[in-house]
């Protein structure tokens, strides 16, 4: 860990490295690369978190503001709105499953 007191040689420090904290970072840089950015965060490597929270919006900022619409198209699977599934005596997987929401 730098010492913050004194030749720090950290730009910009940003607390949490998930979606959030991530992307800030990402912008960051894209807007001055010469920026020295540290990301603390709790956990060593990003993990899984939950996505809900992930919709229009940021989808935009992801996609278009970030530039990651390859990226995430390519790597990740999309997400097309909420889906809700109905269990039943012939559905015991999702794909069997009653369901509403969009296509």
């Amino acid at each position: 860990m730098p010492d913050l007191n004194t030749n720090n040689p950290y730009d910009a420090i940003i607390i949490g490295g998930a979606i959030s904290g991530s992307a800030t970072a990402l912008l960051a840089k894209q807007m001055h690369p010469e920026l020295q950015i540290l990301i603390v965060d709790r956990s060593e490597k990003f993990g899984r978190r939950v996505g809900e929270s992930t919709v229009e919006v940021s989808s935009y900022f992801l996609g278009e503001v970030l530039g990651l619409s390859e990226y995430l198209g390519t790597h990740h699977l999309n997400k097309q709105g909420l889906r809700f599934y109905f269990h039943n005596a012939s559905g015991k997987c999702p794909d069997t499953c009653s369901e509403i929401g969009p296509h």
